[in-house]
């Protein structure tokens, strides 16, 4: 009975160490894993027409969570005009080993944004985060879920309290769902005209579908603007409904957008209005907040309806608001 008591109080002493011991072992191949990928990774696609670029990393955690800080990292994609990139001071990534395909993602310091326009010019956005997250999450068949918060970013162009975007496969259907917020957009006086200087709130959600065109881009086997074509000649369409509150005015409405053929934006977007006779009518309205402000000054109807179509917009009935060009 002597050598049985201990073996009932030493062998689940033993069983936790050799537990820890097997967990631990899981971890270094993980984490040696993660750096083998990330080296190898660096200047290199980590999806068709997606670069990965950074100066330095670090691989730590322990146990159960693995964790990569890349300092000066840069995302890299191929656009219309040129690449699009998003450089950041320091990008982390965390996931847990016993969950691998679901990812979270901070990013600290300051961010830029650079873009090449219509103009064939180099333009960028400078911003600091108070707190920029997101996170994704993975199955067999690719990404099944990305979410996106960016709290008190401030910029010289504008600021903002809040920017969320979200989307995910629809489970009841061949579709994907997707949540575009904001809250308290301030822009800058170049960006003011006759819509007061402050967005106080604006809304979006709605489906794109089919979403079977798009699986290989949630696969990682293709580049978006192959996937995007592959969508558009599948007769793909984004419905949803926005609301905006932008004082002096506040809207609400529905949306309907294609591709042409030129692949540009092809639709509709119905709002209700209310507040539009107190707009203030800027005297050159050559900025889009302006000539938006001139159109909703000039509805005299609750229902105001934008056309898109022909890479152009209009106001019904046909007068002239803005052009668009294609997305790739």
């Amino acid at each position: 009975m002597h050598y049985s008591s201990r073996f009932f109080l030493y062998a689940p002493i033993g069983v936790l160490l050799l537990i820890a011991a097997v967990v631990a072992l899981w971890w270094y191949a993980a984490e040696r894993d993660l750096d083998r990928r990330l080296r190898a990774s660096n200047g290199h696609e980590i999806a068709p027409g997606v670069t990965l670029h950074y100066a330095d990393k670090a691989v730590g955690g322990f146990l159960v969570e693995l964790d990569a800080a890349m300092s000066d990292a840069a995302l890299q994609a191929r656009a219309r005009n040129g690449p699009l990139a998003l450089t950041s001071q320091i990008l982390a990534m965390h996931s847990l080993i016993y969950a691998p395909h679901h990812q979270l993602f901070e990013a600290a310091g300051t961010q830029t944004l650079s873009w090449i326009g219509s103009d064939r010019a180099q333009h960028s956005l400078h911003f600091v985060p108070g707190a920029m997250r997101a996170s994704a999450i993975e199955d067999k068949d690719g990404l099944d879920r990305f979410d996106l918060d960016i709290q008190q970013l401030k910029s010289a162009q504008f600021s903002a309290q809040r920017l969320q975007l979200h989307f995910r496969r629809d489970p009841l259907g061949n579709a994907i769902d997707f949540v575009l917020d904001g809250e308290r957009v301030k822009l800058v006086p170049m960006l003011v005209s006759g819509l007061g200087d402050t967005i106080q709130h604006f809304h979006a959600d709605g489906k794109l579908s089919p979403a079977t065109p798009l699986n290989a881009l949630l696969e990682g086997k293709t580049d978006w603007r192959a996937a995007v074509e592959n969508w558009r000649l599948n007769r793909g369409i984004l419905t949803g409904q926005m609301q905006i509150a932008w004082a002096p005015v506040s809207a609400e409405g529905s949306m309907r957008i294609t591709l042409d053929s030129a692949r540009a934006p092809a639709g509709d977007l119905t709002l209700s209005v209310a507040g539009a006779d107190k707009v203030a009518v800027p005297a050159d309205p050559r900025l889009f907040s302006g000539r938006l402000a001139a159109a909703l000054a000039r509805a005299h109807e609750r229902s105001t309806t934008f056309v898109l179509g022909q890479s152009a917009i209009s106001l019904a009935p046909g007068q002239p608001f803005g052009s668009l060009d294609p997305l790739y």
